[in-house]
């Protein structure tokens, strides 16, 4: 959406790249409402000629970053790869390593994402989640396209996870927030803990580092420092 969202002073497309998806920089708040963090790398068409000279080489990470990248060809869909990295995290609880920069290499690095989100759905107990596993995997394989060319776009990507969504079981993301998002909350504010080293703790996702077994809704994950 940042991406053709309009600046109010040119009236021209922003053209907003964040460069850095990834899980860490995603929250969920109370209502269901997902917010992208951290734009410290981002880049735009409004920013200076120098802005954009002193940001000239490849800043994200590399577990997330679209083959592409590597070669300084920046563009929204090297956000749209990293977000298809961070659904394959989501769909299966795995983290994946980094994406090959050859392209034989990549075929078979896609190739082991997509069984492995089609292995997880398929071991769900729902009739309505194993509806759509060729639908998801099929979304996957456009996100992840080793070309950038044949990756779809951010508005095509929602309209698929909608048409997706649709067809899934309850609970909706806004109803599983409100009740796991509050309880992690709750968990986190009630836990004992030495005020001497209370210097900013804050809740961390156990899909990178600290991985968790399940991220289905409804699941709930403890509370970390």
């Amino acid at each position: 959406a940042a991406y053709n969202t309009t600046n109010h002073i040119t009236q021209e497309p922003l053209h907003l790249v964040h460069r850095d998806i990834k899980p860490s920089n995603i929250r969920i708040t109370l209502q269901g409402d997902v917010k992208l963090l951290d734009f410290g790398v981002a880049r735009a068409d409004f920013l200076s000629k120098e802005a954009a000279e002193a940001t000239d080489y490849v800043m994200g990470s590399l577990r997330y970053m679209a083959p592409e990248r590597h070669q300084g060809i920046e563009g929204h869909k090297g956000d749209v790869y990293s977000l298809g990295v961070v659904l394959a995290n989501l769909l299966t609880g795995k983290r994946f390593p980094e994406p090959p920069l050859k392209q034989n290499e990549h075929a078979s690095f896609l190739t082991t994402i997509l069984e492995t989100v089609r292995v997880s759905l398929g071991s769900s107990d729902s009739e309505q989640v194993h509806s759509v596993v060729d639908q998801v995997v099929q979304l996957l394989l456009q996100m992840l396209a080793y070309g950038f060319a044949d990756r779809p776009d951010a508005h095509a990507v929602e309209r698929s996870c909608r048409r997706i969504s649709g067809r899934l079981p309850p609970p909706s993301l806004r109803d599983w927030s409100e009740n796991a998002v509050t309880r992690l909350v709750e968990a986190h504010r009630n836990r004992p803990r030495d005020d001497q080293h209370d210097t900013g703790l804050i809740l961390v996702e156990r899909t990178l580092e600290h991985p968790q077994p399940s991220l289905r809704p409804g699941v709930l994950p403890s509370p970390v420092a």
